[in-house]
């Protein structure tokens, strides 16, 4: 039996073996073209009787995986949210971008990589998991840059609902004006830097990139920013149609609470949760000791504020009946 595709029957076996107050995770995948894309499923052990709710979960910018890793990022976030919805009765799909993770083999050449690269991922993995015996209405889910992803994916196909966690609501270029004065970058590095998203926005590459900003702006890469800073989340959200939550954490040193309002302002039906004492990565952390908040990013060990798990719950309990 094909992975990805296992009878309802053997999966309640499953359960039924695994003991009580754990969820069973199920590495699946899909064809990527060049290499598979990978994800974990991840399904209640308890669940009421009829079609389970689904989360598809897209992860945030640059080299993030499934559970919210990265080169120099151990949050385990994702991880964390799927497994305490699985513990609510709320099945969930976390996934690996194209070119990261177990998806590494999907991407041969980073500069053929455009943000719609990554919402047609996001439907093929729709689909699968609305393929899925047992599960019901799918809500998507995106975290940081993956805001932007699920939001496009939902202006082609229809949804049970949006959940936007700590996702910018402006244009990343505005957003990366703003983090730079942020950075311990030099002052001449910081203005070749604007120089670069000036440029890339335009449509232009930028031909001279100073070392300490090849990471953001090496010439693969740079195809990809241009296919994405101008999009404005705001405007793509008020194209939806579906129920959205959009969570954001009053200490989050990179999204600030106004992308979150913005957001909640772009048309009807968008629920704004403010989440105390939360960072980006869904820790609690301190607000005025950045240091401290950024020392959230390696703690794998530290979990998530619960109140991220109940307020999506409650979203997908009084929007499931709607389908998707």
């Amino acid at each position: 039996m094909r992975p990805g595709h296992w009878g309802w029957a053997l999966v309640l076996a499953l359960l039924i073996a695994s003991g009580p107050a754990r969820a069973v995770e199920q590495e699946v995948a899909i064809n990527g073209g060049p290499g598979p894309l990978a994800g974990t499923l991840e399904l209640p052990d308890m669940a009421p009787p009829g079609p389970i709710p689904a989360v598809l979960m897209l992860p945030g910018s640059g080299p993030v995986d499934r559970n919210g890793n990265g080169p120099s990022l151990r949050t385990d976030a994702l991880r964390q949210l799927a497994q305490t919805l699985a513990l609510k009765g709320i099945a969930s799909l976390r996934v690996d971008k194209r070119g990261v993770g177990a998806s590494k083999g999907a991407l041969i050449r980073e500069e053929d990589l455009r943000l719609d690269t990554y919402v047609q991922d996001a439907g093929q993995w729709l689909a699968f998991l609305r393929a899925q015996p047992g599960l019901g209405p799918v809500f998507l889910l995106g975290h940081s840059e993956g805001g932007l992803t699920v939001t496009l994916l939902a202006q082609r196909v229809p949804v049970a609902g949006l959940i936007l966690v700590a996702t910018p609501g402006r244009t990343f270029g505005d957003l990366l004006r703003q983090q730079l004065p942020r950075t311990d970058l030099p002052l001449d590095v910081q203005k070749a830097a604007l120089e670069a998203i000036t440029l890339l926005e335009q449509g232009r590459p930028v031909t001279k990139v100073p070392p300490p900003l090849m990471s953001l702006f090496r010439p693969s890469v740079q195809p990809y920013l241009i296919s994405e800073l101008t999009r404005d989340p705001a405007a793509e959200l008020a194209r939806t149609m579906a129920p959205v939550l959009v969570l954001q954490g009053t200490n989050d040193v990179q999204v600030d609470m106004s992308d979150a309002v913005r957001l909640s302002q772009a048309r009807q039906g968008v629920r704004l949760e403010r989440l105390e004492a939360v960072n980006h990565v869904l820790k609690n952390a301190p607000l005025n000791d950045r240091a401290g908040n950024l020392a959230t990013y390696t703690d794998p060990g530290l979990a998530i504020n619960p109140g991220i798990t109940a307020a999506i719950v409650r979203f997908v309990r009084e929007n499931e009946a709607g389908g998707g």
